[in-house]
């Protein structure tokens, strides 16, 4: 009888722990925007090495989440969360905008109430950024998507790392190729 006591269960579940499920991890900065007098917009980078993760939660929503990357302890696992949200079918939208610098790889994500949170790629590799912008707004807007990515247990985004990654991991990179975070700059853009 007290083992009966000991161990409540559902009925046909075995102890099973919720899990997350990483779909995306992008190392990625975040920007602030201040509105100015003029009613143009200024970008300011955070320079602070940091991911942008996209995954889905224990009870299945899926959230999109900005953490900073510890400078001190990369394997530290110490991250700090700053931007979470819970993101629900069609309430978000993920795009470059232009900051008036062709080399800033600046994005936006804008939520249908109107608020809009602005990120920066760190990866030294652009090549993929238009293909993470396209399975971001997939994820967000189709939750079949999810429940084919969850159960095919398919690797983030970029768990694979490329040349540039493994030369990097191994100290091998010319540190003068680094990703610079944007520069501050006012800009109009287009009715943001």
């Amino acid at each position: 009888m007290n083992a009966l006591l000991q161990q409540p269960q559902s009925f046909g579940q075995r102890n099973r722990a919720p899990q997350e499920n990483t779909l995306i991890s992008i190392k990625a900065g975040k920007c602030i925007l201040q509105t100015q007098a003029d009613g143009k917009f200024q970008v300011i980078p955070d320079i602070r090495k940091g991911k942008i993760v996209l995954k889905t939660s224990p009870d299945g929503l899926l959230t999109f989440r900005w953490e900073a990357r510890s400078i001190v302890n990369p394997n530290a696992n110490n991250e700090v969360f700053e931007d979470e949200r819970i993101i629900f079918p069609g309430e978000a939208k993920f795009k470059r905008i232009n900051s008036g610098k062709a080399a800033d790889r600046v994005y936006l994500l804008s939520f249908n109430s109107g608020q809009k949170l602005l990120y920066w790629f760190q990866d030294i590799d652009e090549s993929k950024d238009e293909e993470l912008v396209v399975k971001i707004n997939t994820y967000m807007n189709d939750p079949s998507s999810i429940t084919a990515a969850v159960a095919s247990n398919a690797p983030p985004a970029n768990a694979v790392p490329g040349q540039s990654e493994l030369q990097r991991l191994l100290g091998l990179a010319n540190p003068g190729n680094a990703p610079q975070a944007p520069a501050s700059t006012n800009q109009n853009f287009g009715g943001l």
